[in-house]
């Protein structure tokens, strides 16, 4: 299952989330999530504080899927960086998938190049975490 997070309705998603009884993690325990459209500072704010709140239930392996962004604001890319220095200090990680050439272009002058494991599709960011899929760079 992946969680789809829209910009609009974005909040309400996030709550839900946070307050369910069990987080839907597939079964290598990684939670899958999903951004679309125009990716804003306060967007990833709220996702970071979401995934904080999560890490201390144990849901450190997260996939973010941005095969339908079209844009990302350069100022939310330290706050992924720094989200992924912490899930890799809990024995977890944040990998990023489905990023255009124009997103990895920003992550890069954001400050995060060579900061994240890059693929292809949801699929092989979720299957590296279990075995060894490089990244796409």
């Amino acid at each position: 299952m992946m969680i789809d997070l829209v910009a609009d309705g974005f909040m309400e998603e996030l709550q839900a989330l946070a307050f369910a009884p069990h987080v839907p993690v597939d079964d290598g325990g990684v939670l899958k999530l999903a951004v679309e459209g125009e990716v804003g500072r306060e967007l990833v704010v709220e996702l970071d504080a979401l995934l904080d709140q999560l890490a201390g239930t144990g849901v450190t392996r997260v996939v973010i899927d941005f095969s339908q962004a079209h844009h990302i604001d350069y100022r939310a890319v330290g706050i992924l960086v720094a989200r992924a220095e912490t899930l890799r200090a809990l024995d977890g990680d944040l990998k990023l998938s489905g990023l255009s050439s124009f997103l990895k272009a920003i992550l890069r002058s954001g400050g995060a190049h060579g900061n994240f494991d890059t693929y292809a599709s949801v699929d092989l960011a979720v299957a590296s975490f279990n075995k060894s899929v490089g990244p796409l760079g």
